[in-house]
């Protein structure tokens, strides 16, 4: 059975909403986010992958700059749209769970 392609934002949703609801799984995702979302999306991400996890609190704001592309220090505004609106992955690591999950 072929899998649902998920994107970034649909990810991003799911561990906040379960992290939220369930003190243990946010403990978990904390402390070892690779072993949780692989598990928790049925996916394998390659050996070596790091994954962070960052908790905002009422005080503190956290933004992601991707990894860069090239050595254009430009992006075109439809790469910068998809990213801004969470619908791109531009990491390898995230490319990666997307391509392992059309694999399924």
């Amino acid at each position: 059975m072929k899998k649902k392609l998920i994107s970034r934002e649909e990810i991003e949703k799911k561990l906040a909403r379960k992290s939220w609801c369930d003190e243990n799984f946010r403990k978990d995702l904390l402390e070892n986010p690779v072993k949780v979302i692989e598990s928790l999306f049925d996916t394998k991400f390659p050996d070596g992958t790091k994954i962070l996890i960052h908790e905002e609190t009422e005080d503190t704001i956290h933004f992601v700059i991707p990894k860069k592309k090239d050595d254009n220090c430009e992006l075109d505004n439809d790469v910068l749209d998809k990213i801004s609106a969470g619908t791109m992955w531009y990491l390898n690591s995230s490319s990666y769970l997307a391509w392992q999950q059309r694999q399924h």
